[in-house]
């Protein structure tokens, strides 16, 4: 089971080859979302056999990700945090009643499965469920990022890292003009990435220091991390050095050569794109 802060997720399972259980998967799931009146006994066996919990994001309890939360609706809402054995049975099942509703739940099936006998399955055992939810929700927003330095202690990690991290507005892509500052995006993220790999070459650190950027959508916010793991001693020099390359990135912009290698590389993702989609589409009209 999965748990974060505006989703909960249950996830089953099955050997290859048996597809007769996913009737029972489907039956036990809908089950599990059938409205329910919960007893003292049944959350009693709930407690002493607990599912396996993670939560997402991984470490809830992450500095960086604890910075994150402040001025956002998210604060004070900790998922994965330990059962309370105290609990009101009625004010549970009310519980259940209004959040863990149909109209909210998506089914997702992966794997060698029988699409032909997968709709009448999933009628059967989801078809009877009952409800809807009418409490608003608020949707849950990250606050914008701080412009500050963090210094976090993690005894776990081998090298030092240095994160410098790029917090924006996020907005589906819906037209070209989104889809164009997407792309814009993207290019310069990796524009980032291949200076500094390449400038990293020429420095005597490079056998001991790792370069990658982590771009991720959380919560209305985009934001992207380069990160720099290395051993303690490089860090004063390396931080330097990166803000030495990325202001020689703004003062000049990108080398003809950088850009040409850039271009030829996106024509062979894209030719390798489009022959993936011919195969695909020869295989199904076959």
């Amino acid at each position: 089971m999965i748990v974060s802060y505006d989703f909960t997720v249950y996830n089953l399972s099955l050997p290859n080859n048996q597809p007769e259980l996913l009737k029972d998967a489907f039956a036990l799931l809908a089950g599990i979302a059938k409205p329910a009146q919960y007893t003292e006994d049944a959350v009693r066996n709930a407690i002493q056999s607990p599912l396996p919990v993670v939560t997402f994001p991984a470490n809830i309890d992450d500095p960086i990700w604890r910075s994150r939360l402040e001025g956002s609706n998210l604060k004070g809402h900790n998922p994965g945090k330990p059962v309370n054995h105290s609990v009101n049975t009625k004010e549970l099942s009310d519980y259940q009643q209004r959040w863990y509703t149909p109209d909210m739940m998506t089914l997702y099936i992966a794997g060698n499965v029988d699409n032909r006998i997968l709709t009448e399955s999933i009628n059967q055992a989801f078809s009877s469920l009952e409800g809807k939810r009418v409490t608003p929700v608020p949707v849950p927003v990250l606050a914008d990022m701080k412009p500050e330095t963090l210094y976090v202690q993690e005894p776990m990690r081998k090298n030092d890292q240095i994160s410098l991290i790029w917090d924006l507005d996020w907005s589906p892509v819906k037209d070209s003009d989104t889809l164009s500052r997407y792309w814009l995006s993207d290019l310069a993220r990796e524009v980032i990435f291949v200076h500094l790999g390449r400038s990293l070459e020429q420095r005597k650190e490079k056998e001991s220091t790792q370069v990658n950027i982590d771009c991720r959508v959380q919560y209305q916010r985009a934001s992207c991390s380069l990160n720099v793991d290395t051993a303690t001693a490089n860090i004063p020099a390396l931080a330097t050095w990166v803000g030495e390359e990325l202001g020689e990135l703004r003062n000049q912009g990108v080398s003809d050569e950088l850009y040409q290698d850039l271009l030829q590389e996106k024509q062979i993702q894209l030719t390798q794109l489009f022959c993936a989609l011919c195969q695909n589409k020869y295989f199904y009209l076959n």
